[in-house]
């Protein structure tokens, strides 16, 4: 089984519907992360369908160009029918590559909801590491 990256387009934005979520503890419901998306993220990030194969298990928002010299990843999302199976690690890995291609910064940052402790020990088992809590909101930690 193969995972992959796919922007999306506006008429692929629906499929991100499918992507069943029980918790909206750390990111929030769908709705939430496409309305930042539009409102906040859309000048210089793209909205990106995680796939299995053919089928979307997932969702990020990534940066496309370097914002004070680091790209980051924020809104990570994988279906609950596909959590703690690795893809997330597997992901996360497929994004630091994809950022080192770009050449442009060395430096990846996420932010990441201080009591997620599940996704705080997998951005380590990538080799990210706590740097501060984030300015905007002392409840999330800012990983490089």
């Amino acid at each position: 089984m193969r995972i992959h990256l796919i922007k999306l387009q506006d008429k692929e934005i629906n499929e991100i519907y499918k992507i069943k979520r029980t918790s909206e503890q750390y990111v929030g419901l769908i709705e939430d992360v496409l309305e930042d998306y539009n409102n906040i993220y859309k000048d210089y990030s793209d909205l990106v369908g995680i796939y299995l194969n053919e089928k979307i298990i997932g969702l990020v928002i990534l940066t496309n160009k370097p914002l004070n010299g680091k790209y980051s990843f924020t809104d990570f999302i994988i279906d609950e029918d596909y959590q703690h199976k690795g893809y997330g690690k597997q992901v996360t890995n497929i994004i630091i590559d994809y950022f080192k291609k770009m050449n442009e910064s060395k430096i990846i940052k996420i932010e990441v909801f201080s009591e997620n402790s599940i996704a705080i020990k997998c951005y380590e088992k990538c080799g990210f590491r706590v740097t501060k809590k984030c300015d905007w909101n002392n409840s999330f930690l800012e990983m490089e």
